[in-house]
């Protein structure tokens, strides 16, 4: 009998450091239930993603025995070493569309339809010697134009380095690994799913010889996280590492929402500004998961897939007349959005130039020089923004904000002006839009300036770095108590001690 459709989907990722070691009957038991402790964790899952099963053709048996109450697809790879599984549970109406697996075990992709609704599951194990795999899985994953994108895995690097990493060894592979997961993240428009959840809290997936880090993952697309119900990491009895859970709205995005089928045909031109090249624009379609979730134009994403050449002649001409001014807002949906809860869907042509332009400003963030610190006698501080799902701010500070890192006259700040969402004077900076997360980044960066020049009077002993909605500054030690949260209007900035520890090993 099929099951009630449940409300909630909940998908478990687990890096088990060998699933003959977990199924062990011998090995990690409840000593309160006497359960073993393997089957416990996941038996109120919906679908787990497993990575290092460990599982070659010596011993498929073992992942077999899970075949009574689950779904399996796994990789046979080698009995001492890598591995991924994806198990669906029986007890869902669950349909198989597509599935590839990585010949040396690193991952598995599994498109299919859980009780109606269609996703794209992933599971991944980036070995700390594999530099190349992500670049290779985003190739496979710009080819599906419909599903519910969900990443689940260990990625052997963390994000960010003051909140993600306890100590401060540093292994020089999985620092190696980070900037191809950043390229990564972008590419697919990505969300660290639980630090989106949890903002300034620190908490670590994995523990070994006292080294305690944050290297496992749940990425979604930027437009699924409404989905987003909770993720927690689970703190359970390990040696190696914890699973994370997460708890996705598993209702149809189509549902409630109003549609204008219009579709306004616009002219295009053939020549562009500097700043958006057509290939950009090719690879902004690329990275667009999530095909069919309506927008006020009526055109999905699925319309830009198939029409790829003629779209990008017409996003050109589109943002050749935002450039010169002469594109009309007022009479085109360009902008529009609905909400979503806390999240904004934007129709497919703002996203994909909105996309372009957000990965030009994170360039422009970028820490390109710093000098040696003497952590004897300075001291790092962080500051980072508090809450606020939604950032409303009059456009002259942030105006003031993208100034202080862009060359003065950059034609961008012009065209940001007449792109972002507004209400009045005042600039909104939604979710959805993929601008907002580093406008976020400008605005703190902004704040922190204002605070070491206005407040506590010190010059930073090198460059500000910016870690999203975060912000460390290293500055001389004086003798007071950096905690406090500081009114900003519009948004709440909490300024706080770092540890030189997080800080030490990337210098």
């Amino acid at each position: 009998m099929a099951s009630a459709h449940p409300e909630t989907l909940h998908v478990l990722t687990w890096n088990v450091n060998g699933l003959p070691t977990a199924l062990h009957p011998n090995k990690r038991v409840d000593p309160e239930t006497n359960e073993h402790l393997f089957s416990k964790i996941i038996k109120d899952a919906h679908v787990v993603l497993l990575q290092e099963t460990h599982i070659g053709k010596k011993n498929e048996n073992v992942i077999q025995k899970l075949s009574s109450n689950w779904h399996l697809h796994y990789t046979v790879y080698n009995t001492k070493q890598r591995g991924v599984a994806i198990l669906v549970n029986k007890k869902l109406q669950f349909l198989v569309l597509e599935e590839f697996k990585h010949s040396d075990g690193e991952y598995i992709v599994l498109q299919c339809e859980i009780e109606g609704q269609t996703y794209i599951l992933v599971s991944v194990y980036n070995h700390s010697s594999d530099k190349r795999l992500l670049s290779g899985l985003s190739d496979h994953l710009q080819q599906y134009t419909t599903g519910v994108l969900v990443i689940g895995g260990d990625f052997n690097t963390v994000l960010n380095p003051y909140m993600d990493k306890q100590y401060a060894t540093v292994s020089k592979n999985h620092s190696a690994l980070l900037p191809s997961l950043k390229k990564f993240m972008r590419a697919h428009q990505l969300v660290d799913v639980w630090r989106r959840s949890t903002k300034i809290k620190c908490f670590y997936t994995f523990y070994r010889n006292n080294s305690n880090s944050r290297i496992d993952y749940f990425f979604l697309p930027e437009e699924c996280v409404w989905r987003v119900k909770r993720c927690e990491i689970n703190d359970v009895p390990s040696d190696d590492h914890l699973p994370i859970s997460l708890y996705l709205n598993s209702e149809d995005s189509a549902a409630n929402i109003p549609l204008n089928p219009i579709v306004r045909a616009r002219p295009w031109e053939e020549s562009i500004l500097w700043m958006i090249t057509s290939r950009e624009i090719e690879e902004a379609i690329k990275s667009l998961q999530v095909s069919d979730t309506p927008r006020p134009n009526g055109r999905p994403v699925s319309y830009y897939k198939q029409r790829s050449p003629e779209v990008i002649q017409e996003l050109i001409g589109t943002y050749h007349r935002i450039c010169d001014g002469l594109f009309n807002f007022d009479n085109t949906s360009f902008s529009a959005s609905f909400a979503k809860q806390n999240f904004h869907f934007f129709n497919v042509d703002y996203v994909i130039l909105a996309t372009i332009l957000a990965r030009h400003l994170e360039c422009s963030l970028k820490l390109r020089n710093h000098r040696r610190v003497d952590y004897e006698t300075h001291v790092p501080i962080y500051y980072c923004i508090v809450g606020h799902d939604v950032i409303s701010v009059e456009w002259g500070e942030l105006e003031k904000a993208i100034s202080n890192v862009l060359q003065a006259g950059n034609p961008l700040l012009n065209i940001l002006e007449r792109m972002l969402p507004r209400e009045g004077s005042r600039i909104l900076l939604y979710y959805g839009c993929p601008l907002t997360p580093v406008l976020r980044s400008f605005l703190v960066r902004n704040r922190a300036e204002d605070d070491l020049e206005q407040n506590l009077n010190v010059t930073p002993a090198e460059p500000l770095r910016v870690y999203g909605d975060d912000v460390i500054a290293v500055i001389p030690r004086v003798r007071r108590n950096f905690d406090q949260d500081l009114e900003c209007g519009a948004f709440i900035v909490r300024r706080g001690t770092a540890s030189v520890l997080h800080v030490l090993p990337y210098n």
